[in-house]
């Protein structure tokens, strides 16, 4: 793109732009930047940052004019129609976008998803450039509301905790709300809501936005952090940052359980992850933006960031650099259960195979207090945190030849045949099951070899080893 072209845009869009080459970028097609020789300056990353901010902006917007008053359901599907590919294409064509939009293919016809990919990716791209009100007030009074001022959202209901009560909530949050009202709208579900003077006081609302603040939060973390990290991988590195595994872990850690209001005998898993992100929501409504973000990042579990880095030093290939041990503190790996892993992690350091498979077994008895076997109540129960501590240095250790989501993996390839598994893996040879006695302790065993003590340990037969592989399932490794 020309000098001119970019002058041209900035004059359509309403906005004069620093860094002109991520303008430029925001309008690049992959294909076009392989054409002329700069395969990686294209916008597949700045539309996936883009389009979760794109949420984001619409949801704050909604929120702030409807708050509860029309349901849950509303703010979505209203939120849906504003983010349509139709109804972006459309606004694209209001600024002029797809004059500018650079693609490379057998006729350079401008698709309907090069447009919505080129709106997104230049969404994101006044965010990065300016600011993140400069992105909102840009998108909202130029296509939804001209006269709409973003303002404190509303906070005159008044709190009804008692102030030792208040206190206790927000040392265990680790912050001090400047509305306590947002607080307790976050922390209350419409069951209970139905039953006092304010039926709309509950956190269904907060709870849709702080969802998507949260992908945005993760997925901002993510481009400046990309490195050599394909788009094709995004998924993954987000998962991990927002599977219930990990919420489940910051709940436990803020003891969020205890000051939820609710009418039922017991908190649904539900109930407890959409009040963590009411909570999120209501965090920043009440501090800001850069508030929010520090205190969900302050508040992810240590061996989650671990992993995180890990994924984040991958070679293009998905390769680890076993360079980088050093993010694997062991500091870091004791869980919340008491079960330090550092002996482990020294087998696996030093290569010690059978030493690291035992070590594994008899880690996992002491997680549920146990000498001899894991009964399948307490296998069905099994912290997920330690679960993924030990999965996390086998993976590391092994060059993601070994671990619970390498088996797993495998069994799922074969559609769970334990007899083919028990091949794949080299359990079996032939008609035969190798004995315990007969394991391959060393890389050049078969993917997925190892961990094996403590697939025993859950008893005899497909079924019961198979629950181990359930439980992985369930905690999302």
């Amino acid at each position: 793109m020309e000098i001119v072209e970019t002058a041209f845009i900035e004059s359509a869009i309403g906005i004069t732009f620093n860094n002109k080459d991520l303008l430029r970028e925001a309008l690049t097609h992959s294909t076009y930047a392989r054409y002329v020789g700069t395969p990686d300056t294209h916008n597949e990353w700045l539309a996936v940052l883009g389009d979760t901010l794109l949420d984001f902006i619409v949801l704050d917007y909604l929120y702030q004019k409807f708050g509860n008053t029309q349901g849950k359901g509303f703010l979505s599907i209203r939120r849906d129609e504003i983010v349509s590919d139709a109804n972006l294409e459309k606004l694209a064509y209001q600024i002029k976008l797809t004059d500018f939009i650079l693609v490379k293919n057998q006729d350079d016809q401008v698709t309907t998803k090069n447009i919505t990919d080129a709106f997104e990716a230049l969404l994101a791209v006044i965010y990065l450039d300016r600011t993140w009100q400069d992105a909102y007030n840009w998108f909202i009074t130029k296509f939804i509301d001209s006269s709409f001022i973003k303002s404190p959202v509303n906070t005159v209901l008044s709190n009804s905790f008692s102030p030792a009560r208040l206190a206790d909530i927000q040392t265990a949050f680790g912050l001090v709300f400047h509305h306590p009202s947002l607080l307790e709208t976050a922390l209350t579900t419409i069951s209970y809501a139905r039953n006092t003077k304010y039926p709309e006081n509950h956190n269904e609302g907060l709870s849709v936005l702080g969802d998507t603040l949260l992908d945005f939060f993760v997925l901002d973390y993510l481009y400046h952090n990309k490195n050599s990290r394909r788009k094709g991988v995004l998924s993954d590195d987000r998962d991990l940052l927002v599977r219930d595994s990990t919420l489940e872990l910051i709940i436990q850690q803020i003891g969020l359980h205890r000051f939820i209001q609710d009418n039922s005998q017991s908190i649904s898993y539900k109930n407890l992850t959409n009040t963590f992100e009411a909570l999120l929501a209501a965090i920043y409504f009440d501090q800001g933006l850069d508030a929010a973000r520090d205190w969900f990042f302050h508040h992810l579990p240590a061996q989650v960031k671990n992993q995180l880095k890990i994924l984040l030093y991958q070679d293009v290939s998905g390769n680890l650099d076993i360079a980088q041990e050093e993010l694997l503190s062991p500091n870091s790996l004791k869980s919340a259960t008491g079960v330090d892993y550092s002996s482990l992690q020294e087998f696996l350091r030093q290569g010690e195979w059978e030493e690291a498979d035992f070590e594994t077994r008899d880690a996992m008895l002491k997680v549920v207090g146990r000498v001899d076997y894991l009964p399948p109540t307490d296998i069905d129960e099994f912290s997920c945190e330690d679960l993924q501590i030990i999965n996390q240095l086998w993976l590391h250790y092994s060059q993601g030849r070994f671990g619970f989501t390498v088996q797993n993996r495998i069994l799922k390839d074969v559609e769970y045949d334990w007899d083919k598994f028990g091949e794949r893996i080299g359990w079996k040879v032939g008609e035969n099951w190798r004995s315990k006695n007969d394991r391959i302790f060393s890389l050049q065993a078969p993917e997925g070899h190892l961990p094996s003590a403590a697939i025993r340990a859950a008893g005899n037969g497909p079924k019961a080893r198979m629950r181990i592989y359930s439980r992985v399932e369930n905690c999302n490794l």
